[in-house]
């Protein structure tokens, strides 16, 4: 008679254990990482934080401030790095209200980047720069410039956007 009150109470343990971790499977389902759910929107919104800080740091980069003809054949890895930046910013900005205004922001940037780089303003990654002056001077001078301005309106179109998502609601 005790080992049967036993297994009737171990049963019922093991029904409670049950009962509770369907409750929290069932609760649960609606925090998957999926796009428009608050878990996403709060992940995209620290990742988006994260790139603008990268941004920061980049523009704070001798070819994010020094003055554009003295600089300009020397930011390559500049751009490159920018440009994984960039491609950061657009994929991390999807689906936000402000999209809009973050790739008007983001696509000067890239159009004077790639100007700059089908110009030949700067040597291929990897390799050294020749010293030697672009036949294009004054447009590589102006690409950079455009790049540099572009960069420092991306950070102020950012900036507002991340506070916002760290503001509690």
């Amino acid at each position: 008679m005790v080992s049967t009150l036993s297994a009737s109470r171990a049963r019922t343990r093991v029904r409670a254990v049950l009962l509770v971790l369907g409750l929290v499977a069932v609760l649960t389902v609606g925090c998957g990482d999926r796009s428009g759910s608050p878990a996403s929107g709060r992940a995209a919104s620290a990742a988006l934080a994260d790139t603008l800080d990268k941004l920061r740091l980049i523009g704070r980069d001798e070819c994010g401030t020094h003055p554009p003809a003295t600089i300009y054949s020397r930011c390559t890895r500049f751009l490159r790095e920018l440009d994984n930046a960039l491609n950061s910013v657009k994929s991390e900005s999807e689906g936000l209200a402000q999209a809009a205004s973050i790739n008007g922001a983001v696509e000067p940037i890239e159009s004077a980047m790639n100007d700059f780089t089908q110009r030949g303003c700067a040597p291929p990654p990897g390799q050294p720069p020749s010293g030697t002056r672009s036949p294009e001077e004054a447009t590589c001078v102006a690409d950079l410039a455009q790049v540099q301005v572009g960069l420092r309106q991306l950070v102020a179109v950012l900036a507002p956007v991340v506070s916002q998502s760290a503001t509690p609601r």
